[in-house]
């Protein structure tokens, strides 16, 4: 089984984060660097995602608008393996997509 830490990208102390999640306020710099050394990273769409589409983070983007998928989708802007591009519309399915993702890698929510 995998250990594993979920983090919450927040800019200070004073932004809400993710029940559950551990906060996270680092230069893009540290981020990209944390993106190469984690197994996988689940991220609804950000510009975290750009920055992490430019490394060798293996990346999972949720998309919350059909448009941001289609437009915006990371696997199309680079020219690498491993962007997987998902559209979860509806945040009441939010949970089950990620309990999805965390599933294929053994670990069980």
């Amino acid at each position: 089984k995998f250990g594993y830490h979920v983090l919450t990208n927040v800019k200070d102390e004073k932004e809400w984060v993710i029940p559950g999640t551990e906060p996270i306020s680092e230069s893009l710099d540290v981020i990209s660097r944390l993106g190469e050394e984690a197994l996988l990273v689940v991220s609804v769409r950000s510009g975290i995602c750009d920055v992490l589409a430019l490394t060798n983070t293996l990346l999972v983007v949720i998309n919350t608008r059909k448009d941001q998928q289609e437009e915006w989708n990371l696997s199309y802007a680079t020219d690498r393996e491993g962007i997987v591009s998902l559209l979860c519309e509806k945040p009441s399915e939010m949970m089950s997509v990620m309990k999805g993702i965390l599933g294929i890698l053994g670990i069980d929510v």
